[in-house]
C-alpha cells in the first residue's frame, strides 16, 4: 500500500499532536511526583511487598473528631489489618502510621526583635512531618515522642520577620503569651502552585497538647482535628480507603480523599466531568494549604488532559482512515490473488495437454 503524497502532511500533523500529548503527560507526571505532601505512600513503600496508600479526610467544625478519639481510630485500623492478615516484618517494624492537623487561624507571635506581628498557626499531631517533608533551614521537626510538647516549627518568612534569620532553632518564640521553643525553620516548595496556596503569610506548627482536657493548660486551644491523615497498606483496591471511612463511621461533612490515585486518568477524567462542583466548596470545610495547593493541580491537570482528548481527535481519525485503507487495500489484493487463481486454473482445463 503506497501512501499519497497529500496523505503526509496530515500524517506529520498527527504525529506532532501525539508528540503534544505525550509533552502534556510528561508535565502531569512530573508535577505530581514532585509533591511530596501527595506522595508519601510512596516513600513509606520501603520494601515494594504490599502497595501503600495515602489517604486523608477533612472535616468540618461540627463533624471533627477529638484528638482524644484518635486511639480508638487506631485501634479500628489495628483490628482490620489484623483482620486481613497484614503484620510488619518484625516487631520493632511499623506498618502504618497517621497523622492530625487543623488550622487554628491567626495568633500573635513575638520574636527575638522584641516586635509583636501575626501568624498563621496550624496545631499538628502524630507522624504530621513524616507525611509533609518541608524543606528544613536549621534544627528538626517536632515528633510525638517529644517528651514536653513546648516546642514548634516556623516558616522561613516567620525566622525572618521575628529574628532577621533562618538559623533561630533553640530560640524563643513566644505565641499569645505562651513561650515556646524553635525547634526547626521549614521552607515551603517554591514552584507556583504551591506558593500561590500556602499564601504571603508567615506560619507556625504548634503542637496538639499532650492532655486535652478541659483543667489541663493547652498549648494548642483547638477542640477538633481538621485533617486526619493515614498512610497504610492497600493489598487490593479499596481496601486502605475501606479501612479508614469505617474507622472514622458515618459523618456529615467529611471529605474523604485516595491521595495515591491523584494523576491518574480516571481521577483526572471525574475532576474533569466536576469542574463545576469543585469551583464551589458547599462542604464547610476548611482545607488547609497542601491539600488546596493539590487541588489546584488536580484542577490543572484535567484541564490539560481535555487539551490532550481534543489533540487526539485527529491522530484517532488518521489511525481510523489508515485501517480503513488497510482493510481496502487487503479485500482489493485478496481479491486479485483470488481472480488470478482462477484464470490459471480455467486455462489448465482449457487445455491440459498443450505445450
Amino acid at each position: 500500500m503506497k501512501l499519497n503524497k497529500k496523505a503526509i502532511i496530515p500524517l506529520c500533523c498527527a504525529a506532532l499532536m501525539l508528540l503534544s500529548v505525550g509533552i502534556c503527560e510528561g508535565v502531569t507526571a512530573a508535577g505530581f511526583a514532585g509533591q511530596l505532601h501527595q506522595t508519601a505512600a510512596e516513600r513509606w513503600d520501603s520494601d515494594g511487598t504490599v502497595p501503600c496508600a495515602q489517604i486523608s479526610a477533612f472535616f468540618s467544625q461540627d463533624s471533627a473528631p477529638s484528638p482524644a478519639s484518635v486511639e480508638s481510630l487506631r485501634d479500628s485500623i489495628n483490628k482490620a489489618l489484623t483482620t486481613a492478615s497484614l503484620a510488619p516484618k518484625n516487631k520493632d517494624a511499623r506498618l502504618w502510621y497517621d497523622a492530625w492537623s487543623t488550622e487554628q487561624g491567626s495568633v500573635s507571635v513575638q520574636g527575638a526583635k522584641k516586635q509583636e506581628m501575626t501568624a498563621l498557626a496550624t496545631a499538628v499531631g502524630g507522624e504530621f512531618f513524616l507525611a509533609h517533608p518541608m524543606k528544613l533551614l536549621s534544627g528538626g521537626y517536632i515528633r510525638p515522642d517529644d517528651l514536653m510538647h513546648d516546642r514548634v516549627v516556623i516558616d522561613s518568612l516567620l525566622a525572618w520577620y521575628a529574628f532577621g534569620s533562618s538559623d533561630v532553632a533553640g530560640m524563643e518564640l513566644i505565641i499569645d503569651g505562651t513561650v515556646y521553643q524553635i525547634a526547626g525553620v521549614v521552607e515551603p516548595a517554591q514552584d507556583r502552585i504551591t506558593q500561590t496556596a500556602y499564601g504571603d503569610k508567615p506560619r507556625v506548627y504548634v503542637p496538639f497538647a499532650a492532655d486535652t482536657s478541659d483543667d489541663s493548660e493547652s498549648y494548642s486551644p483547638v477542640t477538633g482535628i481538621g485533617c486526619y491523615e493515614v498512610v497504610l497498606p492497600n493489598p487490593v483496591r479499596g481496601f486502605a480507603e475501606k479501612t479508614v471511612r469505617e474507622a472514622l463511621g458515618e459523618r456529615e461533612h467529611m471529605q474523604l480523599v485516595v491521595n495515591t490515585r491523584r494523576g491518574t486518568i480516571a481521577r483526572r477524567w471525574s475532576t474533569l466531568r466536576h469542574l463545576r462542583e469543585m469551583s464551589v466548596a458547599s462542604d464547610g470545610i476548611a482545607y488547609p494549604w497542601w491539600e488546596n495547593a493539590a487541588r489546584m493541580r488536580d484542577l490543572s491537570a484535567a484541564q490539560r488532559f481535555r487539551t490532550e482528548l481534543l489533540l487526539l481527535l485527529f491522530p484517532v481519525l488518521c489511525l481510523l482512515v489508515l485501517i480503513w485503507k488497510g482493510y481496502r487495500f487487503l479485500e482489493r489484493f485478496v481479491a486479485e490473488k483470488r481472480e488470478k487463481s482462477k484464470r490459471k486454473y480455467r486455462t489448465i482445463e482449457k487445455d491440459p495437454y498443450s505445450v
